[in-house]
């Protein structure tokens, strides 16, 4: 049986928007290096055409051009080095705490190398300090190298024409390298850092919020709220579920870990080896029902009814008293099984709902029981049943029928697409095995409940 599954905003989605807007940066950073290299080529026409030589547009605009890659160049391994990335250092107490409570050596516990970090850090050090102390020098630095460039790059002009090569030489130079160091410093501080983030994720496993998210999703999509309109299918998988598939069944170490791990697995389909994970975790926590219940929901997606139902009812047993919700998982796996095992154990279970308050009000229950006692009535008529036993079968499946119409009157109602699903599987192209009411398909009685508000056809 089937029902809606979904999966909680995560971090992939602020990734995903932070990538977004690095790219709008990248590309305002391409229009600013293009804009000056159209200056710098505007300008070499320009001093071109007052020499009155092509080949002086050639040159002055080569050089240029490479005046501003080498600023974007230098620039940009400043940004680099400023925007190292530093590796969080865990204690071993947290790595422990990150790993389930496993202890850090058990786990393998290492720290990733630092030395580009340690590199950075002194180097930025060093430039921010010899920076500072030398500003003045540096000043002047820069101002010789635009006199050297001025007097050496441009041609000399008859009548003292001025050229403003130290100006070029400034904004050309300084501008590219300002535009190197912005680009390349996000590019280090954001697309690196995700791909260092991610290869340490690897090396360290799945955060707890991964196996919280993992534990937490269902396997199949089953919504026990809703009268489903299917056999329960395998949903998708989750956010927290990609770091856990990435792992070998040998990494995994914690019961909580077998059951996210498995859980994972399940929804990647792999229902084997994580019906293999969540006996692991049953073994290391042997009290956990949700382990159970997780198991059961693998083994109903394998298609193995009784062994789903035997899991379930080791979890009643080990839930005194049972909540509703668990009741209600039982009797819809027992409809699943093969007759008579499945309608006797899904009417023993009704027995305990109607003891529950509010269950007798709840649609999905009511359709559970017409499917129920529609299995009974047929089972019944196959192995001759009396009339009284068919006529009882018959009057407590109408019953169930009529109540869930009466619960959920809508025509387009789970509960009322349901009933007629199960009660003329070929018009409503039903699965092979939703088939509980097709016995009443020739019973007037029947078809004016499940078809009410809407004739047939």
């Amino acid at each position: 049986m089937a029902g809606d599954g979904g999966s909680s905003a995560s971090s992939q989605d602020r990734r995903i928007e932070a990538l977004r807007q690095l790219d709008k940066i990248e590309r305002l950073a391409s229009v600013l290096l293009v804009g000056l290299i159209a200056c710098a080529v505007l300008y070499s026409i320009g001093i071109a055409l007052a020499k009155g030589s092509g080949f002086e547009f050639l040159r002055l605009g080569f050089l240029l051009i490479a005046l501003i890659v080498t600023g974007a160049a230098i620039g940009g391994l400043l940004g680099f080095l400023f925007g190292v990335p530093k590796l969080g250092a865990a204690t071993p107490t947290e790595s422990a705490a990150a790993n389930g409570g496993a202890d850090s050596q058990s786990r393998g516990f290492f720290r990733g190398n630092t030395n580009l970090e340690e590199i950075s850090d002194w180097l930025t050090k060093i430039i921010v300090g010899v920076g500072l102390v030398e500003a003045k020098d540096i000043y002047n630095g820069l101002g010789s190298l635009a006199e050297s460039f001025e007097a050496s790059a441009l041609p000399t002009m008859q009548g003292g024409l001025p050229l403003g090569g130290q100006v070029a030489f400034l904004v050309f130079g300084l501008g590219s390298a300002v535009v190197g160091f912005l680009v390349v410093n996000l590019e280090t501080r954001t697309r690196i850092t995700l791909l260092l983030e991610d290869t340490e994720s690897l090396r360290q496993g799945p955060s707890q919020a991964d196996l919280d998210e993992a534990n937490s999703a269902p396997i199949t999509q089953v919504d026990l709220d809703k009268v489903p309109e299917q056999a329960a299918t395998t949903m998708e998988n989750v956010t927290g579920d990609d770091a856990l598939l990435k792992m070998d069944f040998k990494d995994v170490q914690t019961g909580e870990q077998f059951a996210a791990w498995g859980s994972a697995q399940a929804r990647a389909g792999n229902l084997q080896v994580a019906a293999r994970a969540l006996n692991e975790a049953i073994t290391r926590e042997p009290s956990n029902v949700d382990y159970l219940l997780k198991l059961a929901e693998i083994r109903q997606a394998q298609g193995d009814g009784p062994g789903a139902l035997h899991l379930l009812e080791e979890v009643l047993a080990k839930s005194q008293p049972p909540e509703p919700k668990l009741l209600k998982r039982v009797l819809l796996n027992a409809l699943y099984l093969n007759p008579p095992d499945g309608f006797q154990k899904a009417i023993e279970i009704l027995q305990q709902l109607e003891q529950v308050p509010g269950a007798a009000d709840d649609p999905s229950v009511q359709v559970w029981a017409a499917a129920a006692y529609g299995q009974q009535y047929r089972w019944l008529k196959q192995n001759q049943g009396t009339d009284p036993e068919l006529k009882i079968a018959r009057e407590k499946a109408l019953a169930a029928a009529k109540r869930a119409v009466e619960l959920s009157p809508a025509y387009d109602s789970a509960p009322r697409v349901f009933l007629r699903r199960i009660f003329d599987p070929a018009t409503e192209n039903t699965p092979a095995n939703e088939n509980d009411l097709e016995a009443f398909k020739d019973d007037e009685e029947f078809e004016a409940i499940v078809y009410f508000g809407k004739p047939p056809g």
